[in-house]
């Protein structure tokens, strides 16, 4: 194994995201939310077998898997605008910026295949969306005081905090647990918080169908 710290982290995230998928699947086929988590998922998981398997990085494999993950992360980033969005009242407003997701996940994905393939690209990409759930969980907090608000709005400071350790190369140990096995201890707790945001934005749903009153009446 190449870098065990990374590849085992990452696979403790991949098992932590597709667990939580597979517990929304189990509440509801919500399809943002399994988007969000089952995309960061097999970015984990081929990102663990990249860094632990994969020396040569300009192999086809290596260029395959790659960016595959990248694109993973870019399919991370639209359902985190769709997520948001779920939160919005106005409609036509909530239109739009799923349009405009779709058009920067496509764009995203022909400067993947075609031109850069570095990590920065697809950070770059999740940063206006990461801001984006960062205003509108701030915004439904003071609209509703509902806790899981609180637990959104921490799990994205974590992910500012954890981009930041990576960008910057803070790590625990440079040959024990460096600054990507860093950031993705941090993102394990960020992603956990996020689920209960999730969970409670379900439940919430099923609760309005089960009642048979429109979710638009409620938002």
């Amino acid at each position: 194994m190449l870098e065990p710290d990374v590849t085992i982290t990452d696979f403790i995230l991949a098992v932590q995201c597709l667990c939580f998928a597979v517990l929304i699947y189990r509440k509801s086929a919500n399809i943002p939310w399994l988007l969000l988590f089952g995309s960061l998922g097999i970015a984990s998981l081929i990102g663990g077998v990249v860094h632990g398997f994969l020396c040569d990085e300009v192999s086809f494999a290596y260029g395959v898997l790659w960016r595959f993950v990248l694109v993973s992360i870019g399919g991370m980033a639209l359902a985190g605008w769709y997520v948001g969005s779920r939160f919005l009242k106005n409609k036509h407003a909530v239109g739009w910026i799923r349009k405009a997701a779709i058009a920067q996940f496509f764009l995203l994905n022909i400067l993947i295949l075609f031109y850069s393939q570095q990590f920065l690209l697809a950070a770059l990409n999740y940063l206006p969306v990461a801001i984006f759930l960062l205003v509108v969980f701030l915004r439904r907090y003071f609209e509703t005081r509902a806790r899981a608000f609180l637990f959104g709005i921490a799990s994205i400071l974590l992910t500012f905090v954890g981009s930041f350790v990576q960008i910057a190369e803070i790590s625990l140990s440079p040959i024990y647990f460096n600054h990507n096995a860093l950031y993705h201890a941090i993102q394990f707790v960020a992603i956990w918080l996020l689920f209960f945001t999730a969970r409670w934005d379900i439940e919430k749903e099923e609760r309005l169908k089960r009642t048979a009153i429109s979710p638009s009446v409620i938002l």
